[in-house]
């Protein structure tokens, strides 16, 4: 016998591995340096904490003249930030405003006639009380000439806030205005803004048109909001310094307390950079103000998406160098005590530390080097504790696993032993497979085998190709190989667990048996035709006694001589049985193909038995479409095939009964059909009947006492077939029985 482990191409040896494992590889020259000059542990420990005791000193100056002013900076940054943020809010709020407030005068009932027909007092009546109530500095409306029909500007004095009426001049030079007049409209739509006047009076008009219900071009209306006005309601969102500049730098208003214009105006070149530069980020720069340092972030100024300048937000600086002074003092506070605490803590820590890992150190060395009886012993209440008792622990589970271990070897060197003496016992051929089909094991009948057979390429080729489907061997399976004949049979290894290990494959030389069973067929087929001589000379004799002195016998006599002619005729029929099963088994099984009329050969085989059937009580019945039903097959063989349902039919069936024999043919096969209301034959055995030498239990249930050998069906499958047709049953107990045959009318 003989066993191999691999794992993919090399074997796997787990004691040296194992070994080689446990082995601490030998120190060189280059590793004794480095371990001599490796930092101890308590260096190690101590160390990181003098280390970072300068490290946390240099950070804190670092914090005191960078970081604490960094982050004071961002934070104004961020303010700034959040302030523009707003401010922008603020003005887009305000432009929506307008817009509504727009829309709401040019869509005001009686406006688009009232411009039509120039009435300023209609006009006043109606736009007025809305600018009063959406507090719109200037309103003016324009015919569609462009001149001016009618104005309200907003006046605050002491008695409160009046519209004058006065009309502007010129506005159709502004360019919004004409645009509206040729009614141009753009992505946003056809409303349009222009900025009208000087700084400081500058006002920010948007102009929409008026139109009637024909759609044509009636005037417009303009609403516009002052710079004053829009800084001062930007600033109470912004919540700093609010300063609006135009293209060319010039301030048009701010907000920013005691701040003159002169400083903070920009030039024109900075003011277009700054303009060209806050289209993809908005710019912070450090501008000092009325000798004030300022922090300020310039972003794009516009309404209806077109940018007529820039809007600017500032902060005060000087709350950045007073958070570094007040910074200094508490970070020089906080060194000072973080350094006298480091120094403490380094020393507990190295005598809380180093001790017990010393120890630790010491015992896993020690059981490094075989010595298994040493253990830690280090009872704190901490995790080195804990470390120490669970190293212990391990320790003692270890030796007791190593007491297993050795225990289980011995024992499975035992188990070894016997199951190779078992394996080498066997007679049979047993091959061990694993799950991939590769083998594991086989016994020296198995390598004797393999042996034999490699001079011979075909067998070696089959036994390889058994070894590799054993699935397909779950019955047991006749197979030849160089001559010897065996009995293979393979089983699935299954673990208790259900987990599949393998298979194991039985090779049993069945040699002898199939050449005593070849000697015993061939005894038999000669043997019947031995006993087929001396039966055809009684069945002669018996024949002339009939015709001779037929007439000397008495009716008894008569009876006898009818008895001994049945019987004889029922051995014939039974050596002839046994001689087709003779010829089937030793493959000498033949037929002779021939052209003849089914449907004629049918009623002559039922004339031929119609004594019989009408002795057993039974009324049969021949259903054939045709006269002329022509077939190509063995007429002799299947004229036994129909006799032998016939003598069935009418053999277990009880007087009284039927049975119906049919045939027709139907895309191109013959079907013939005999069916019963005999006994019937439980489910059970329906498939067996075509076994050979099987006799179920409705064998003992017909109405005579006639016995067969139980070859009758099975020569009949084996002949239909070698026709290459089919045949079946089915069956009810106590209602009938019923064999279908169907064959190919012509053979190819």
């Amino acid at each position: 016998m003989s066993a191999e482990v691999t794992l993919g191409d090399t074997p796997l040896n787990t004691t040296e591995t194992a070994d080689k494992r446990q082995r601490p590889r030998p120190a060189n020259g280059n590793e004794k340096l480095y371990r001599r000059f490796y930092p101890r542990l308590n260096t190690r420990i101590t160390m990181p904490f003098l280390i970072a005791i300068v490290i946390v000193a240099g950070i804190g100056v670092f914090i005191v003249t960078q970081l604490v002013s960094g982050s004071i900076e961002e934070r104004i940054n961020k303010q700034l930030i959040e302030s523009a943020q707003a401010a922008s809010n603020s003005v887009t709020e305000i432009e929506r405003q307008q817009l509504a407030t727009l829309r709401l005068m040019v869509f005001t009932d009686g406006v688009a006639e009232a411009i039509d027909n120039g009435d300023i007092a209609e006009l006043d009546a109606l736009l007025q009380p809305i600018a009063t109530n959406e507090q719109i500095d200037d309103v003016i409306v324009f015919n569609a000439e462009g001149e001016s029909i009618f104005a309200l500007r907003r006046i605050e004095d002491r008695l409160g806030i009046v519209y004058d009426t006065t009309l502007p001049q010129n506005i159709d030079s502004w360019e919004g205005v004409q645009r509206v007049l040729i009614v141009e409209a753009d992505r946003l739509g056809d409303k349009y803004v222009d900025v009208v006047g000087e700084p400081p009076n500058v006002t920010f008009f948007i102009s929409a048109p008026v139109i009637d219900a024909e759609n044509n071009l009636l005037g417009g209306v303009s609403i516009g909001i002052r710079a004053s006005t829009l800084v001062a309601r930007v600033r109470e969102q912004a919540l700093s310094g609010v300063t609006l500049y135009g293209y060319d730098g010039r301030v048009l208003k701010t907000t920013v307390p005691l701040a003159e214009d002169e400083s903070l105006a920009l030039s024109p070149r900075h003011a277009a950079e700054l303009v060209a530069t806050s289209q993809e980020k908005s710019v912070i720069e450090e501008k000092e103000i009325s000798g004030q340092p300022y922090q300020v972030l310039y972003a794009p100024f516009k309404m209806r998406d077109q940018q007529i300048g820039l809007i600017a937000v500032a902060l005060q600086r000087s709350i950045v160098t007073k958070g570094i002074g007040n910074s200094r003092d508490q970070v020089a506070i906080l060194f000072s005590g973080l350094f006298i605490f480091v120094a403490l803590m380094g020393m507990v820590v190295t005598r809380t530390i180093v001790r017990p890992v010393r120890r630790l150190v010491d015992t896993t060395r020690a059981i490094r080097e075989g010595d298994l009886s040493r253990r830690v012993q280090l009872y704190i209440p901490d995790e080195l504790g804990e470390l120490g008792t669970s190293f212990d622990h391990m320790t003692d589970q270890l030796v007791a696993r190593n007491r297993e271990i050795s225990d289980l070897y011995l024992a499975q060197v035992e188990e070894t032993s016997r199951r190779d003496a078992i394996l080498g016992s066997i007679r049979d051929a047993v091959i061990v497979l694993d799950l991939r089909n590769k083998m594991l094991l086989r016994n020296g009948a198995a390598e004797d085998l393999i042996e034999d057979l490699r001079s011979d390429a075909k067998a070696y080729q089959m036994l390889n190709f058994l070894c590799h489907t054993p699935e397909q061997l779950s019955q047991p399976r006749t197979v030849e190989l160089a001559g010897s004949f065996f009995s293979v049979l393979a089983t699935s290894v299954v673990m208790p667990s259900g987990e599949a290990l393998g298979h194991v494959i039985v090779f049993r030389d069945i040699t002898a048996l199939v050449e005593a069973e070849r000697v015993k067929d061939e005894m038999i087929l000669q043997l019947s035709h031995e006993l087929r001589t001396p039966l055809t000379a009684a069945l002669g004799n018996i024949g002339l006694i009939q015709m001779l002195e037929l007439g000397a016998l008495s009716e008894q006599g008569v009876g006898f001589i009818d008895n001994s002619v049945r019987s004889l005729h029922t051995l014939a029929r039974m050596i002839d049985q046994v001689v087709d099963v003779s010829t089937i088994l030793a493959k000498k099984f033949s037929v002779h193909f021939e052209r003849f009329n089914l449907a004629f050969q049918i009623n002559n085989l039922v004339a031929k038995h119609r004594a019989d059937i009408d002795a057993h009580g039974l009324v049969v019945s021949v259903l054939i479409p045709s006269t002329d039903l022509w077939i190509e097959a063995d007429q002799e063989r299947i004229s036994r095939v129909i006799e032998e349902l016939l003598r069935n039919a009418y053999s277990y069936t009880l007087p009284g009964g039927w049975i119906e024999v049919a045939a027709e043919a139907k895309r191109g096969r013959a079907i013939i059909s005999v069916a019963d209301s005999g006994v019937g034959i439980v489910e059970d055995e329906q498939e067996r009947v075509f076994e050979r030498l099987y006799r179920g239990q409705s064998a003992d249930a017909g109405p005579t006492d006639t016995r067969g050998l139980g070859l009758g069906l099975y020569i009949s499958k084996q002949i239909v077939e070698a026709h290459g047709g089919k045949i079946g049953l089915d069956s009810i107990p106590e209602h009938g029985t019923i064999v279908t045959i169907e064959l190919p009318l012509q053979q190819r």
